[in-house]
């Protein structure tokens, strides 16, 4: 009966190590299988993350060469060499020039101007004429002149109409003709650059 018993319980005991010995490898294969997917998971959150950063942190590069400037500048006109206060002005189509006077005439078969500013006269060929309407008024014929307009470090000759600005706070409107593709205009500033020394032409 004795014996029968020792053999009872050392099977039983056999049996009990085995079992447990399963289990833990099971459980331990689960718990490394578990922490496998953790990290495979992991990793890829760090890599979805990374490529995020990577995006965001992509340089936007900026391809316009336009300068910024203010909505009044200082502006010089050749071959006058003449430093003016102008408004820019992205409403108006053409640049214009106050002068104190000015008088047309014929000379060997070609249109010119005779303007004066500050007492200075000068001389330029008639390009053009352009009507301008007046408020409350008729239609008024006024010249147009090419000058060379120097704001900053850009110097372009463009179109000038010639008119009696006495009664406006600007001698000098410099239009889109000028500011188109070469300039970007921020009102809230003024005199943001000084227009660069050229020799009289």
């Amino acid at each position: 009966m004795k014996s029968t018993l020792r053999l009872f319980f050392s099977l039983f005991f056999i049996v009990s190590m085995t079992y447990g010995s399963s289990k833990n490898n099971i459980s331990s294969k689960s718990h490394n299988n578990a922490k496998t997917t953790l990290t495979q998971e992991n990793n890829e959150t760090n890599t979805t993350e990374n490529n995020t950063t990577q995006m965001i942190e992509e340089p936007i590069l900026n391809t316009t060469t336009k300068t910024i400037i203010g909505g009044v500048e200082k502006v010089r006109i050749l071959p006058e060499n003449i430093l003016f206060e102008a408004r820019i002005d992205t409403g108006a189509k053409t640049s214009s020039l106050g002068v104190d006077s000015y008088k047309e005439f014929k000379e060997d078969g070609k249109s010119y101007v005779e303007i004066e500013i500050d007492g200075k006269k000068f001389k330029h060929k008639v390009v053009d004429h352009v009507l301008i309407k007046q408020h409350g008024g008729d239609s008024k014929r006024r010249p147009i002149i090419k000058l060379r307009i120097v704001i900053g470090e850009i110097s372009e000759v463009a179109r000038m109409t010639l008119e009696d600005r006495s009664n406006f706070e600007f001698q000098l409107l410099i239009g889109r003709n000028v500011i188109k593709d070469r300039f970007v205009v921020d009102v809230s500033q003024q005199f943001t650059i000084e227009p660069k020394i050229e020799e009289k032409e």
